[in-house]
């Protein structure tokens, strides 16, 4: 990745590989598409807006983002999203 500083002005580049370069997770959902050729995604519908953005970047990597299901979200006794994270 490379990159032009705001400040200095100097052209910064850095290695993706080796771990010294993270994603945002909107990015490395959509990069994991397309490197493991996932072709089937469900996800709850309160993501569906990340689901739309890493389709398109996807698309921008070359590849075709998968096919998805879109669930409702589940509640618990106070009302409260139940989640796996």
């Amino acid at each position: 990745v490379a990159y032009t500083h705001p400040e200095s002005g100097a052209r910064i580049e850095t290695n993706v590989t080796g771990g010294a370069c993270k994603l945002q997770w909107k990015a490395d959902w959509a990069m994991r598409w397309a490197a493991l050729e996932v072709d089937y995604e469900m996800a709850g519908k309160d993501l569906s807006e990340s689901v739309k953005l890493s389709s398109r970047i996807t698309k921008a990597l070359g590849h075709t983002p998968p096919e998805g299901f879109s669930y409702e979200l589940f509640l618990d006794e106070n009302g409260e999203k139940i989640s796996k994270s």
